[in-house]
């Protein structure tokens, strides 16, 4: 059969072509349109990456500045101390902080020239991938807020038969003396019968909170250990608990002291050393402050059936007999009435009343420490700007 149309199978085959262009077309224009989104987005996420690795080097830069004005103020020298390593932080890293030597700016109005310690740059460099954030700050640490107040009273306890455990309470009334930064400073001194020791932990606490160790010293051969402990900040009001737990039993003492204007983050300026030695020899044992307006508390521990009593420009904290023979302790504590000031060399001392000759070896030595307490010192940040 003849077809009506001779043509037609062309003009179809013509028609499914265009078709399928039109098809192609619009795949192109949907493949091109995902791949320039796909760059929007992908250039989007990298732009909100870099500004939060912009923001997240900034923030360890500044905890950098923080952690050198922190060790500046607590009285570390600048110039060389302050060069710190490399520390990872998460996803960052706290660069090194580079210290550059004294800055002098001048007295400030009304302190005379050199009567505060000195200035100090630092450089500190956050990085976070390959982000990194430079501030550069100038420290001046000024003289301090002002001297160390003893808070009255002093408290203390003593057992006078083997213990575990010494609890006493000392509260801090609240009046126009208490001031802030206060600390309380606790001395332990124990007759050992061998190697007895304070448990530092949660065993030994202040107001429920564990107390800090401020070191110890020992004397073996006659028995005798002091330890020194430290509660930052004790409230104001009530009346909180000390409770001191030993690693075994033992006659042992325990002077607590509080006073305000304390450096809190690093109470101890100075420490003595070893001080000891046996009666008639009186306990005189010497620290040497390297900060001004600090305060020297001391601990004395003696065996010997004795009275103490602190010598001149001392006041007495408390004293305690613990046992009544020649393997108890008198332990007491003292604290100078005044800060120290200019920085120097202080002297502590006690005088020895034995109430009978000291029967039998050993039974008459004593064991001394002393502290100095560091003020709360002013922490200026003169110039901060960004490298």
């Amino acid at each position: 059969m003849r077809h009506l149309f001779p043509g037609s199978y062309q003009i179809h085959r013509q028609r499914g072509v265009a078709g399928m262009m039109a098809m192609l077309f619009l795949l192109v224009v949907v493949g091109f349109s995902a791949v320039t989104l796909l760059n929007m987005s992908n250039s989007d996420l990298q732009d909100t990456t870099a500004q939060n690795d912009g923001v997240t080097a900034l923030f360890l830069a500044e905890s950098g500045i923080e952690r050198a004005s922190q060790l500046f103020s607590s009285g570390t020298a600048c110039g060389v101390a302050l060069q710190q390593p490399a520390t990872n932080f998460g996803r960052g890293s706290l660069g090194p902080t580079a210290a550059v030597p004294v800055i002098q700016f001048g007295a400030p109005p009304g302190i005379p020239p050199g009567s505060y310690p000195d200035s100090c740059r630092v450089e500190v460099q956050g990085r976070v991938g390959l982000t990194t954030r430079t501030i550069q700050a100038d420290l001046q640490r000024g003289p301090a807020l002002g001297d160390i107040a003893f808070l009255n009273p002093a408290r203390g306890s003593s057992q006078n038969g083997n213990v575990n455990t010494l609890t006493w309470n000392h509260g801090i009334a609240p009046g126009p003396g208490v001031g802030s930064n206060r600390a309380l400073i606790v001395g332990v001194a124990i007759r050992r019968t061998g190697t007895q020791a304070v448990v530092i932990g949660p065993l030994t606490t202040y107001n429920g909170l564990p107390m800090v160790s401020l070191g110890a010293v020992t004397d073996a051969v006659n028995g005798l250990r002091i330890e020194w402990l430290y509660a930052a900040n004790p409230p104001i009001g009530g009346n909180p608990q000390v409770r001191v737990r030993l690693t075994a039993a033992a006659r042992a003492v325990g002077v607590s002291m509080a006073f305000s204007g304390v450096d809190t983050l690093a109470p101890v300026d100075a420490v003595s050393l070893s001080c000891m030695g046996n009666y008639p020899l009186n306990p005189l044992c010497s620290v040497t402050p390297l900060t001004d307006k600090t305060r020297v508390v001391d601990m004395l521990a003696a065996r010997l059936t004795t009275t103490a009593a602190p010598v001149a420009g001392q006041n007495l904290a408390w004293s305690f007999a613990a046992g009544t023979n020649v393997n108890g302790v008198r332990g007491a504590g003292s604290y100078r009435p005044v800060s120290t000031s200019p920085a120097g060399l202080v002297a502590m001392g006690w005088t020895l009343t034995p109430s009978a000759p000291p029967p039998g070896p050993f039974t008459n030595a004593w064991l001394q420490s002393a502290l100095a307490l560091r003020p709360v010192p002013l922490m200026h940040i003169v110039r901060w700007t960004e490298l």
